[in-house]
């Protein structure tokens, strides 16, 4: 028998206990797009970034997803932003608790956001922020560029067989070469499945690595789709994930294996 995932203790800033059940974020946000009007500036005001960053770190939904608005196209503000908020998606959806971020600006032009309680509290400085068009286009998380960290899919879905199908959506390597995965799992069966602790990350060096934990449902119902984030130690962003596929119901096909990445 399969084994399930370990669910996450914590995901960026966001503390969840994990729900063992089935999920259904069908009805959950997605995308903003850019349906606000950029400034005429090229450039925001320090209140308008400010506004940006409280958004990012509210731990609401809706003004995740605005601040995600708040960013250029195809830029990497917007990768990261889309991670952040699909990401804490994945939490709610798989039954997580999560909590709003200080946002502070020890400097001009550096933002630090907080969070947790004491023993655990976490902190994160953006700083060189550029802009485009009026929107936020850039930032470096504690000191590093996010170029080379950040990945995003084309849409395209990868068949689980009979399951359904995944889309791996975006790919972001932390400060501590840690991979999160973002992936959209569609479950067109008439089964409850998931992903299975032999899920691992092939780096494009040939390095194997392992999953360390699971945000989102343990188990995709049936006819429904579901935001899933995945965390693989000791991995850099290029390579692909191997999903192992399974359920425990009665009458389900045996668990299939699918390799899918970005670019």
């Amino acid at each position: 028998m399969r084994k399930l995932i370990v669910c996450l203790v914590a995901l960026v800033f966001s503390l969840t206990a994990c729900s063992g059940g089935s999920g259904d974020s069908s009805g959950a946000h997605g995308p903003a797009g850019d349906q606000a009007s950029p400034s005429a500036s090229a450039t925001m005001s320090p209140r308008a970034v400010r506004a940006f960053f409280r958004a990012l770190g509210s731990a609401d939904a809706d003004a995740e997803w605005r601040a995600v608005a708040m960013t250029a196209t195809d830029s990497v503000a917007r990768d990261y932003s889309s991670y952040f908020a699909s990401a804490n998606e994945a939490l709610r959806t798989g039954g997580g608790t999560l909590v709003r971020l200080a946002v502070t600006r020890p400097r001009p032009g550096t933002w630090r956001l907080c969070g947790g309680a004491a023993a655990q509290r976490q902190c994160y400085t953006y700083a060189d922020v550029a802009f485009e068009g009026g929107r936020v286009a850039s930032f470096t998380v504690d000191g590093e560029d996010l170029s080379t960290r950040l990945v995003h899919g084309d849409g395209s879905r990868a068949r689980a067989g009979k399951f359904g199908t995944i889309e791996t959506q975006l790919e972001y390597q932390t400060t501590k070469d840690t991979v999160w995965v973002i992936a959209e799992v569609h479950n067109t069966s008439a089964w409850s499945w998931g992903l299975s602790s032999d899920t691992a990350y092939l780096g494009a060096n040939g390095h194997r690595s392992a999953i360390i934990g699971q945000a989102g449902p343990a188990m995709v119902s049936p006819h429904t789709t579901a935001k899933i984030a995945l965390a693989f130690s000791r991995a850099k962003v290029g390579g692909r994930v191997a999903y192992d596929a399974f359920s425990n119901d009665a009458g389900a096909p045996d668990p299939v294996k699918v390799t899918s990445g970005i670019g």
